[in-house]
C-alpha cells in the first residue's frame, strides 16, 4: 500500500468526522460574527417590515423569543412545522420560557400559547423560535423558511426536506451511524461492482433537499433584508450596508454548517471507491 492508498483510505474513514468538525466551526463562526456585527435583538419594526415584505402574517406564523438560559446554546433559530405534529409541538412549547416577539408579551414559563386543538386547526401553520441569538439575520432566515409553509413548489420542497433531509442528513447526529455505514460500504464491494459509486450518489441525493431548503430560506431572507436598506425606510426598521454585508456573511457561514458535513460525507465513499479501483 503506497502513500496514495493511505491518503484515500484515510479520507474515506475520517472525512465525515472532519466535515462535522468543520460544520460546527462554521456555525460558531457565524454566531460570533453576528454577535460582533449586528444588534443583539431585532426590533419589532424590523419584524413587522419583514413580515410585510415576505407576506407572512403573524396569525399564521408567530415569532417567539425563547428566554431560557441554556447551558449549551441550542440552534439560534428554528421553524416548527406545526401541521405535522401539533401535540408534540404543544409539549415543546411548555418546556420554553417564551416572549411573543410581535407584542413583547412574556408568557409564564411552562405555559403554552396554544393547545394541541388550536394548533390542529391550521392557525398557526408554523412558529419561529429565536433562541441563542435574536438578531435580524437569523430572523430573516427563519421567516424565509416560513414562506415555505405556503402551497406550491417551494412548499413541497420543505415537505421533502422534512421527510428526507432532516431525518437522515449529515447534521442529524442520530442518523450519523447509518450514513457512516453507507459511506463505508465501498470497502465491502469488488472493484468491478457496477454499484461501487452508488453509496456516494445516495448520500449526495439525500442531502440535496435540506441544502436546497436552507439556501432558499437564506436567499429569501437576504432579499427582504436588502429592502430594509432603502432610503425611505423608517429608522426603526432600517439596516445599514455594513449590517447587510454582515448578515450575508453570517448566513453564508450558517449554510456552511450544513454544506460542509454533507460534502465530506458524500466525498468519503468516493475516496473509498477510488481506493478499490487502485487495488
Amino acid at each position: 500500500m503506497d502513500g496514495k492508498d493511505l491518503a484515500l483510505g484515510g479520507a474515506g474513514f475520517f472525512l465525515p468526522f472532519l466535515g462535522s468538525i468543520a460544520g460546527t466551526e462554521a456555525y460558531l463562526s457565524g454566531d460570533r460574527l453576528a454577535a460582533k456585527a449586528l444588534p443583539a435583538t431585532h426590533t419589532t419594526e424590523q419584524l413587522s417590515r419583514l413580515r410585510e415584505i415576505m407576506g407572512i402574517p403573524k396569525e399564521r406564523v408567530p415569532v417567539f423569543h425563547d428566554m431560557v438560559r441554556y447551558r449549551n446554546p441550542p440552534p439560534s433559530g428554528m421553524l416548527y412545522n406545526i401541521d405535522a405534529s401539533p401535540k408534540r409541538i404543544a409539549n415543546a412549547l411548555k418546556a420554553m420560557d417564551l416572549m411573543d416577539a410581535d407584542s413583547g408579551r412574556r408568557l409564564f414559563p411552562g405555559v403554552t400559547p396554544y393547545t394541541a386543538a388550536q394548533l390542529s386547526s391550521g392557525k398557526p401553520a408554523a412558529a419561529v423560535f429565536l433562541r441563542d441569538t435574536k438578531e435580524v439575520a437569523t430572523l430573516a432566515h427563519e421567516l424565509g423558511h416560513a414562506t415555505m409553509t405556503n402551497k406550491g413548489l417551494v412548499g413541497k420542497l420543505r415537505g421533502v426536506s422534512d421527510l428526507i433531509g432532516r431525518r437522515i442528513a449529515s447534521t442529524n447526529v442520530r442518523a450519523f451511524p447509518l450514513r457512516y455505514g453507507i459511506a463505508a460500504s465501498p470497502i465491502f464491494m469488488d472493484a468491478d461492482n457496477p454499484y461501487l459509486y452508488a453509496p456516494a450518489a445516495v448520500l449526495a441525493a439525500s442531502e440535496l433537499p435540506l441544502l436546497a431548503e436552507e439556501a432558499v430560506a437564506s436567499t429569501k431572507g437576504l432579499g427582504a433584508l436588502k429592502k430594509l436598506m432603502g432610503a425611505g425606510e423608517p429608522a426603526a426598521s432600517r439596516i445599514t450596508k455594513p449590517q447587510y454585508a454582515a448578515a450575508r456573511k453570517v448566513l453564508a457561514r450558517m449554510f456552511g454548517s450544513y454544506a460542509l458535513p454533507a460534502l465530506a460525507m458524500s466525498a468519503a465513499p468516493l475516496a473509498l471507491a477510488a481506493l478499490k479501483k487502485r487495488d
